[in-house]
């Protein structure tokens, strides 16, 4: 077997291993073949970001060793535009930003350029104790400097969201309080286009998803403009049983009416875009079947520039992601980006890493 065919085979072990945070195998894979830190999967993430995204501090030393300095680009920046650091940062991975820091300069878990300095300090201590679940010392945080409920962590996430989405109840009835209303508006979206109801919703921290519905309202509506003539009535409904989760009922709709698929709500989200954010699998499986391909667009964006895929890969929705992959592939032509002289043969690697591509939406916290 070729050095060449060696090196393809095992970046694809590279990325599983480095998923399962199997730091062992990482170890020994890179160090039989250090060019194989060069490589990147399909969201263009290298093994040393995604190491320190996974919290393997023991890998991101062994890649900072003299024998990958000709392969190893520190600076390396995903198809988000986010490097190890803000990886590791973004997921709180304490001893690898230690580690990183002296590489890249100390970096924080905010955006400094948009923090009043006279807060900034207390800002990134409140977005650590969110992520940390030290849900007392962030109550003590905010209700000691109520401007805080305004910032932003490094992926957009405001306090409310952090906190609905880690399930940390009382932040988020505290955030509520009539003191925080000033600071903050509740329904805005970040720049991934989700707000606080959407995290809650997506971990099942329904006691939280009680008490932000009402306040934040419903769903998207539908736009009227992408119904096809006679079906609004029947456009309503399936967002709605694709919001309430009813896939069978979203179904049944679908087949009696398979031009539903060219319909949008008011932020753009498709059906098929909605079933991938909230993991209906079936749903998504029905649409891409043959009745439904005269009318549906996988990769038709939403107003926040993400498809179908890029729904799925934020919430890890692996099965959904692996029925998508590769019909959405050409369109979205996904990178595929090899050491050099390696045959041009593409793998499969945004179900593998599901558990990190969209990196804010999906660190635990």
């Amino acid at each position: 077997m070729s050095k060449t065919t060696d090196t393809f085979n095992g970046s694809r072990q590279i990325y599983y291993e480095l998923n399962k945070r199997n730091t062992e195998a990482v170890i020994a894979l890179i160090r039989d073949n250090p060019a194989l830190v060069s490589s990147e999967n399909s969201l263009r993430q290298t093994p040393f970001w995604l190491a320190s995204c996974n919290g393997l501090t023991e890998v991101v030393k062994e890649m900072l060793q003299e024998p990958y300095k000709p392969f190893l680009d520190v600076e390396k920046k995903d198809s988000g535009f986010r490097d190890a650091l803000d990886a590791a940062k973004a997921m709180y991975n304490e001893d690898i930003v230690e580690i990183l820091n002296p590489i890249f300069g100390v970096g924080v878990y905010t955006h400094a350029d948009e923090i009043p300095k006279e807060i900034f300090d207390e800002a990134n201590k409140l977005v650590y104790l969110l992520a940390c679940s030290d849900n007392d010392a962030a109550i003590a945080l905010l209700k000691n400097n109520p401007r805080l409920a305004s910032i932003r962590d490094l992926g957009g996430m405001s306090p409310i969201s952090i906190a609905a989405k880690k399930g940390s109840v009382e932040v988020v009835k505290e955030l509520l309080n009539e003191t925080y209303s000033e600071f903050f508006d509740i329904s805005k979206r970040d720049p991934s286009g989700y707000h606080a109801l959407d995290y809650a919703k997506f971990a099942d921290h329904q006691d939280i998803v009680k008490i932000l519905r009402p306040i934040i309202g419903p769903e998207p509506c539908v736009n009227t403009k992408t119904v096809p003539e006679g079906l609004l009535e029947e456009a309503k409904e399936i967002y709605t049983r694709l919001n309430d989760g009813d896939g069978d009922g979203a179904i049944a709709l679908l087949q009696d009416n398979p031009e539903l698929v060219t319909t949008e709500n008011s932020i753009g989200q498709t059906p098929l875009c909605l079933a991938s954010l909230n993991g209906l699998f079936e749903v998504v499986k029905e649409m891409l079947k043959t009745p439904y391909k005269p009318f549906l667009k996988v990769d038709k964006l939403d107003h926040f520039g993400r498809d179908a895929l890029n729904v799925a890969d934020d919430f890890s929705r692996s099965n959904i992601i692996r029925l998508l992959d590769p019909v959405i592939k050409e369109q979205a032509k996904v990178s595929r980006s090899k050491p050099d002289g390696l045959d041009d043969v593409g793998y499969e690697a945004r179900a593998d890493n599901a558990n990190t591509g969209g990196l804010v939406p999906k660190v635990d916290i």
